[in-house]
């Protein structure tokens, strides 16, 4: 059981701050126009199998304790979800056709630069939950939160192809 919210605040900035500097440095090669079709193709590997596993794990924490949060802080969780998922679909669409590696890198940016922010919101939504809320039932949907299960086992498929 959680015994204090600035334990699992903790634990959850040191997580995000490890897994977006593994994002950083998978999407860094296809974060240019020139990058080719096999690194476009590792990085969405990386996406689909190791990003996506995790990040739905913690949107569902999330979307478990979102009731206890206030309105704008859950719903600002919420819609940066739905835009990380349009991009990652957006990213395996590109990643998939030969000769869209401009399309791609900016797509990469934008995912990027959504993940950062929804570290961020993730962050403040648990440091905005009451007290005493994560000693409650909702300690199940939270525990996810917590686990960062391999971070940095998949950096190498972006470079491996290139």
């Amino acid at each position: 059981m959680v015994e204090h919210k600035d334990v699992v605040i903790a634990d959850l900035q040191q997580g995000h701050q490890a897994w977006v500097e593994e994002m950083r440095t998978t999407l860094a090669p296809v974060q240019q126009p020139e990058a080719g079709v096999w690194g476009r193709w590792g990085a969405v590997q990386y996406l689909d199998h190791e990003f996506a596993p995790r990040f739905r794990r913690e949107r569902d924490a999330l979307a478990a304790v979102a009731d206890r949060m206030p309105a704008s802080r859950a719903g600002y969780i919420w819609a940066l979800g739905e835009l990380l998922e349009l991009l990652l679909d957006r990213l395996t669409e590109l990643g998939q056709m030969v000769q869209t590696g401009t399309f791609f890198a900016e797509a990469a940016c934008k995912f990027l630069r959504a993940f950062e922010c929804w570290c961020d919101e993730a962050e403040q939504g648990v440091r905005a939950l009451p007290a005493g809320a994560l000693q409650s039932a909702a300690v199940g949907g939270v525990a996810p939160l917590l686990d960062r299960s391999a971070p940095g086992a998949a950096t190498n498929l972006v470079t491996a192809k290139r």
